[in-house]
This record gives C-alpha cells, sequence and structure tokens, in this order.
C-alpha cells in the first residue's frame, strides 16, 4: 500500500477546535478516519511554522488517498497536503 506524507494547517476554527479538544483527541480522531477508509496513520507530528501537523499515512491506493484528501480539505478546518513518499 502505497504511503503518504501530510502536511496540514489549521484554520481558525481548526486550531480551536484543537485547542478545545486536545491534542491526544484529535490524533484519535485522525486515525479512526483513515481507518475507516482502509488506511493507517502511521505516524503523526504537531509541529512548527509552515505546517500544524505532519503525518506519515497509507492507504490501500491513490484514489484513496484522493478522496481522504478532498473529504478533509472540504470540511475546512485544515489545508491538507499529500504527498506520495
Amino acid at each position: 500500500m502505497p504511503l503518504d506524507l501530510w502536511q496540514a494547517s489549521y484554520s481558525p476554527e481548526g486550531t480551536k477546535g484543537s485547542v478545545k479538544e486536545g491534542g491526544t483527541k484529535r490524533r484519535q480522531y485522525i486515525a479512526q478516519l483513515v481507518e475507516k477508509a482502509g488506511g493507517k496513520l502511521h505516524a503523526m507530528y504537531f509541529a512548527l511554522g509552515e505546517h500544524d501537523v505532519v503525518g506519515i499515512v497509507e492507504f490501500p491506493d491513490h484514489s484513496t488517498t484522493l478522496s481522504m484528501s478532498v473529504a478533509v480539505n472540504g470540511a475546512g478546518a485544515v489545508r491538507l497536503h499529500s504527498t506520495p513518499c
């Protein structure tokens, strides 16, 4: 299964949600979201700088990766960039 590097930047609303819920709950939510799509969250780190979150994810195929990226970006809480590894 292909691996992807995720780089995400929170919108103001996403930042508020992350502060309210805490990082652990946010990570659990993302892991569940990835697993529901048939993937696996290998790593996730909160970061400083251009991106607020970086992670390594694995999905069954590139179309699932694309679908997940479109869904996450459509929600508006983060701006997600997905790069094949």
